[in-house]
């Protein structure tokens, strides 16, 4: 009996067995695709985690920017209050009618009762001249002389005939028996400039006066003054080249200038600009305080300008000092009858108050705080990749200095997760194609791709605040432009005054720096100061690549 049941049980024990097989394989295989899809999961958990790990690198990043843009921000807010207090004191620029001047004059005298005066009216700044304005002037000079009468002025005479005058002759009479009337005695004067570069007509002379009150001219300590014994300024005044003629507002009603060859600028705005420049009130103030005591009773002045225009005599004052060999420093009122001429002279001189304070050179505005160009330390730390956990992806920190932001971190794949499923029959296939997607984006064999990618994403996010730093060892006058780069051509500007060159992008003596592959110019602009001034230089350079 045994021998006929026992073959049936070892039968039925092998399919059991078969089944059995079956189960399990088709229980690993059920564990290794829930195994796949698990890692697949970690992974993209992973790639999550890292984007949280790039946004708070951005984050902490942008939080050190903006720390850096309010403290500039700060920065020009000090300097901008230190410049407002200088100038109310020292460079005040005012605008108003005649009475409004009137008082201001008074007020500004009242402050300074103990320091000489001088009066500064260039008459070439107002074009031609109405019967009013004539008397205006005068009446002005006259209330000044009234309060503080060893008081001097310069005036220099108009170009432009007015009208019912008859000649030029007819329009320095009229002047002079204003004059008279009022008291004053007048010493005439020839301002002598040199001739001119080119063929350019314009007069090599100029008709000027110095003016004081009548009754005081004996004891008045201006009256041995060098320039009114000799009745002209010795050094003959430079000529101001046109590019750097200012316009500081629209005239009503002015005509462009209709002779061939000239700038677009109307008989009044070019005259205005025939002795612009430092040169003429240095020459004069120079002129006028030579054999005079004032240098030794003093080491101040005070100068009233009635004509504000372009503030080339305002800027020679502040400057007097180190142009000349006279020790003496000037407080000036500059005064306009017109808003936008007042204000164009006060944001140029703050504007080179506010530069000179930038650069460290406090001569002028005292002891002051000093520019504090970079932030304290910022409060933002650098990011941890500790504090991210991950299970499939190795994140790792570079505390090179030299790189910023999310350049420090490189990512990869651990190489025991990488080989996990390259031998798999069924995910094998997957598994290559995810790493190779991953490789592309991130791994170290291509991640300079990455790293350029995330740095156009983070330069579109920078550009909204981004601080542009000047360039350096470029050009920042004419003559150094002219003297570095082979100029290929040149051509005018959009602006008024502006002048755009085109240069070859390697410097005479073969080198060659700040250029792309492949550059072959570069593009400088040259303008005038009209609302930045920079030291001395009569024009500042902006580069662009090309």
């Amino acid at each position: 009996m045994f021998t006929e049941v026992a073959p049936k049980k070892i039968d039925t024990t092998k399919e059991k067995v078969e089944q059995a097989d079956q189960k399990l394989q088709a229980l690993s295989a059920e564990s290794r695709k829930a195994q796949f899809q698990a890692d697949s999961l970690a992974l993209a958990r992973d790639l999550a985690q890292v984007g949280n790990v790039y946004r708070d690198v951005v984050k902490s990043e942008n939080s050190i920017r903006q720390e850096r843009i309010m403290h500039l921000r700060g920065q020009n807010c000090i300097g901008a209050a230190l410049v407002a207090d200088y100038m109310s004191l020292n460079m005040a620029v005012h605008a108003g009618s005649l009475k409004e001047q009137i008082s201001l004059a008074d007020r500004f005298l009242t402050r300074f009762p103990q320091y000489p005066c001088v009066v500064w009216c260039d008459l070439m700044k107002c074009g031609r001249l109405t019967q009013q304005e004539v008397n205006d002037y005068c009446d002005l000079m006259h209330s000044i002389f009234k309060k503080s009468p060893m008081s001097v002025a310069v005036l220099v005479a108009p170009y432009l005939v007015s009208e019912k005058v008859a000649g030029y002759r007819g329009e320095l009479r009229r002047w002079e028996d204003k004059m008279d009337a009022r008291g004053f005695k007048q010493h005439s004067i020839a301002i002598r400039c040199q001739p001119p570069n080119g063929r350019r007509k314009v007069p090599l002379h100029f008709d000027g006066w110095v003016v004081m009150m009548d009754l005081t001219a004996g004891d008045n300590v201006w009256s041995p003054s060098q320039l009114i014994q000799d009745r002209s300024n010795r050094n003959e005044i430079p000529w101001t080249p046109e590019g750097q003629y200012v316009v500081p507002v629209a005239q009503k009603d002015n005509l462009p200038h209709a002779s061939e060859g000239m700038r677009s600028l109307s008989d009044v705005q070019e005259c205005a600009q025939f002795l612009a420049g430092e040169a003429l009130p240095c020459g004069l103030l120079s002129a006028l305080l030579g054999r005079t005591e004032v240098p030794k009773q003093t080491d101040t002045c005070v100068l009233i300008n009635l004509t504000a225009y372009d503030s080339w005599v305002e800027r020679a004052c502040k400057r007097f000092s180190d142009q000349t060999t006279i020790p003496i420093k000037f407080k000036t009122l500059s005064m306009s009858k017109t808003i936008s001429t007042a204000e164009y002279v006060e944001k140029t001189l703050a504007c080179e108050l506010l530069e000179e304070w930038k650069r460290g050179n406090h001569k002028h505005l005292g002891q002051v705080r000093a520019y504090e160009p970079k932030p304290p330390a910022s409060s933002a730390t650098d990011v941890d990749p500790n504090q991210y956990p991950l299970k499939l992806i190795k994140l790792d920190y570079d505390p090179n200095p030299s790189l910023k932001g999310w350049n420090k971190f490189r990512i990869s794949i651990l190489p025991a997760v990488r080989a996990r499923y390259i031998d798999d029959q069924v995910f094998g296939e997957d598994w290559s194609n995810i790493l190779k997607d991953f490789d592309q984006k991130y791994s170290p064999k291509s991640n300079a791709d990455a790293t350029a990618a995330l740095a156009l994403v983070k330069k579109e996010e920078e550009d909204a605040t981004k601080v542009i730093e000047p360039w350096t060892n470029e050009p920042e006058t004419l003559e150094e432009l002219m003297d570095k780069y082979i100029v290929e051509a040149k051509f005018p500007g959009r602006n008024h005054g502006s002048t755009m060159f085109l240069v070859q992008s390697k410097a005479r003596d073969g080198s060659s720096h700040q250029i792309i592959q492949g550059q072959k110019y570069k593009l400088f602009v040259a303008t005038r100061l009209v609302y930045h001034s920079f030291g001395c230089s009569p024009h500042k350079m902006f580069s662009y690549q090309c």
